[in-house]
């Protein structure tokens, strides 16, 4: 495919690339509900006019959700995805970036979807490794609350973002290029569906801004969210 996007108000990036990828979902293991997604970005990228230069990123998404019965209605969650960056030893450009179609929502074990690399921070999976632990309960039929904890750590430390800093002083800060830590958050996310068609979710979030900023401060967010499938 061939994009065209912008990273922030100056940098415009034309892109032509071809993704390739493998997913397996199912009960690999007793209790649990498992996930592996592998993908391949090559192509090429043009920054700002300043040359064309070769892609070849990769990137993968693993996990499990583990619902014992002993343990009924809780469900506990443990997942790790990485998206390759670019260590600048090469000619290639090492960034793997997504389609641009996704929209990284998912169900652990709950009623409804939520942004499963973090509600808050919601990054695009490029340059980026993404450890998540949750934990959560059916409360009713109709009715889950889900806990959820992710780290942020960039593969290849630099004083960029290939997404967008999250709502908060973070937006005016800048990266220091040689720690990889960009932070963590902890979201709470309380899901309710009455109809087939119909859910309403409740979401709290709060991120912690790591070592890789120069300034930063923690971050809140909450929002309800009525959602209608067709």
């Amino acid at each position: 495919d061939i994009d065209d996007y912008r990273l922030d108000s100056t940098t415009k990036v034309e892109e032509q690339n071809l993704h390739a990828g493998v997913r397996a979902i199912g009960e690999f293991l007793p209790q649990n509900e498992s996930w592996a997604d592998f993908a391949v970005l090559s192509g090429s990228r043009d920054v700002n006019s300043t040359g064309s230069r070769d892609i070849l990123g990769w990137a993968y998404d693993i996990g499990t959700t583990w619902s014992p019965p002993f343990a009924e209605p809780l469900y506990f969650t443990w997942g790790y995805a990485l998206g390759s960056g670019d260590d600048s030893t090469t000619g290639t450009d090492g960034n793997f970036r997504q389609t641009g179609l996704q929209d990284n929502t998912a169900k652990f074990g709950g009623v409804t979807s939520f942004q499963y690399y973090g509600e808050l921070m919601d990054p695009e999976l490029s340059n980026l490794g993404i450890f998540t632990l949750g934990a959560g309960a059916i409360l009713t039929k109709k009715v889950s609350l889900d806990f959820v904890y992710h780290t942020y750590t960039q593969d290849v430390a630099a004083n960029e973002l290939t997404f967008g800093p999250v709502e908060s002083n973070l937006r005016r800060a800048s990266l220091t290029g040689t720690d990889a830590d960009i932070g963590s958050e902890f979201d709470v996310v309380f899901g309710y569906r009455r109809f087939a068609e119909w859910d309403l979710e409740i979401v709290g979030a709060w991120f912690q801004a790591g070592d890789a900023w120069t300034v930063g401060d923690d971050a809140f967010m909450t929002k309800v969210q009525l959602r209608y499938r067709f």
